[in-house]
C-alpha cells in the first residue's frame, strides 16, 4: 500500500475529498483501512504523443 499511495496518493486525495466535504471523516478512514487490508487492482492510463513541425 505504501508503493501504490506514493503513486496515486490515496492518503493526500482522501484527505482532500475530506476537507472539500465529499466524504466523511469515518468514510475517509474505513475505504483507507480498506486498501490497506487487501489486495486490489489500481491502473494508469498514459498517453504519449510525439509531433512533428515541418521546416519551411
Amino acid at each position: 500500500m505504501r508503493a501504490a499511495d506514493q503513486v496515486f496518493g490515496f492518503q493526500r486525495n482522501t484527505e482532500r475529498a475530506i476537507e472539500a466535504g465529499y466524504l466523511s471523516a469515518s468514510a475517509g478512514r474505513r475505504w483507507l483501512e480498506g486498501l490497506a487490508e487487501g489486495p486490489f487492482l489500481a491502473a494508469v492510463t498514459l498517453y504519449v504523443v510525439v509531433a512533428e513541425v515541418a521546416l519551411s
